[in-house]
C-alpha cells in the first residue's frame, strides 16, 4: 500500500518542488483540447502538492485532489476550486467514500505507477461520466539536452546501488487493461536555464532514495559535476522541459 512509498519521507517532499514542472500555458492547451468547462468536476489521483489540480483548477468547476502523504499535502497549493483529502487511492472503500461521481475528468501525474489496476477499473466503471476521460500526466528533461544521457545513466547507477525500483511512468498498458484506449498525446516543449543544484534537488525528489547517505550523495555529486561539466555555463544547464498528457477514454461501460 501506499504507506511504504519514499512520497512519505520529508526529504523527497521538501524536494518535490525541484522536479521539472509544467509550464502553465500546458494546462491551458490541455483544458482547450479536453474542451473542459466550468460546469465540470474533476478527480486528481496521486495530487502530491497540488500541481496538476492547481494547473486545471480554473478550467473547471472544482477538482478533488487526493493523497496519501502528509508532507505532500502540508505543502499542497491553495485554490479556492481545488479540495483536498488524504486517501489511499488504492483502499477502494476508502475512494469510494471521498471521491465525487459524475467526473468529467480524472487525471494522475507521476504517480501512475502506484496506482493499481483494481483502482483504475473502479474509476472507469464509478468516478467518470461515460463521455470522460483519463490522462496522465508526467513533466521532465527532454531526452534531447546533450547532458541528459550522462545525467540520467548516473541518477540510475545511484538508484541501482539503493536497490530502487524500475518505474514505468507511463503504464499504458496497466491503464489500457482497465479498460480505456488510448486517444492521442498532448505535448507542450519550452526552454529554461537551471543551475546545476536544481538536479541535485530534483534526484532527491525522486523515491526509492530513503537509504542514501551523505557519503553517496558526495560521491554522486562529484561525478556528476565531473560528467556535466562541458555543458554548464557561468553555473548554469541550457535546459528543455517536456510536458506530457496522454488522453484516454473509455473502451466501453
Amino acid at each position: 500500500m501506499l504507506e511504504d512509498i519514499a512520497f512519505h519521507d520529508e526529504t523527497t517532499a521538501r524536494n518535490y518542488r525541484f522536479r521539472p514542472p509544467y509550464h502553465p500555458n500546458f494546462f491551458n492547451l490541455l483544458a482547450s483540447e479536453l474542451k473542459l468547462g466550468n460546469s465540470q468536476v474533476a478527480l486528481d489521483l496521486c495530487a502530491g502538492t497540488g500541481e496538476v489540480a492547481v494547473g486545471l483548477a480554473p478550467y473547471l468547476s472544482s477538482i478533488s485532489a487526493l493523497d496519501f502523504s502528509p508532507p505532500m499535502l502540508s505543502r499542497a497549493k491553495n485554490h479556492p476550486k481545488v479540495r483536498y483529502a488524504k486517501v489511499d487511492v488504492n483502499e477502494i472503500a476508502a475512494l469510494q467514500r471521498v471521491a465525487p461521481k459524475g467526473n468529467a475528468l480524472c487525471t494522475v501525474g507521476m504517480g501512475i505507477h502506484y496506482l493499481e489496476l483494481q483502482t483504475l477499473k473502479f474509476v472507469n466503471a464509478n468516478l467518470l461520466n461515460p463521455s470522460g476521460y483519463f490522462v496522465t500526466l508526467q513533466s521532465g528533461f527532454a531526452s534531447e539536452n546533450p547532458w541528459f544521457s550522462k545525467y540520467r545513466t548516473l541518477r540510475a547507477s545511484l538508484r541501482k546501488d539503493l536497490k530502487g525500483q524500475q518505474i514505468d511512468w507511463v503504464s499504458r498498458e496497466k491503464v489500457e487493461g482497465a479498460g480505456f484506449t488510448l486517444l492521442y498525446p498532448v505535448v507542450l516543449e519550452y526552454h529554461v536555464q537551471i543551475k546545476f543544484e536544481y538536479l541535485l534537488r530534483e534526484t532527491l525528489s525522486m523515491s526509492g532514495l530513503r537509504e542514501l547517505n551523505e557519503d553517496m550523495f558526495s560521491e554522486y555529486k562529484h561525478a556528476l559535476s565531473v560528467e556535466l561539466a562541458p555543458y554548464i555555463k557561468e553555473g548554469r544547464l541550457a535546459t528543455k522541459i517536456r510536458n506530457s498528457a496522454f488522453v484516454y477514454r473509455q473502451v466501453s461501460r
